[in-house]
């Protein structure tokens, strides 16, 4: 269980990936306006999705009754890494 619990939280993580790949590239080519950081942006978070459902799928071929818990550690983690990137860019991270 508790391996389950430990790549459930790497899941969440390496699932944040592409929402703050998409964030970043958005940021960088602000005069393109405000429909390619919106595209940008929506495509990270569908990318981040369909990893995070195909970990789970992942999950429930190989160890169905761990399933739960490798779930809410994904979600945990995905979570975490979502306040820590919003933090680390409100307190003086890459603000560009």
């Amino acid at each position: 269980m508790v391996l389950a619990i430990l790549s459930g939280i790497a899941a969440g993580i390496v699932s944040f990936l592409p929402l703050s790949l998409g964030l970043w590239l958005a940021k960088r080519h602000p005069a393109l306006g405000y429909s390619r950081f919106l595209f940008v942006t929506v495509a990270g978070f569908i990318v981040s999705l369909a990893i995070l459902i195909c970990f789970v799928f992942i999950c429930n071929a190989l160890a169905s009754e761990l399933l739960m818990p490798f779930a809410f550690a994904m979600v945990g983690g995905l979570c975490v890494s979502a306040l820590g990137f919003g933090i680390y860019r409100y307190f003086g991270g890459n603000k560009g």
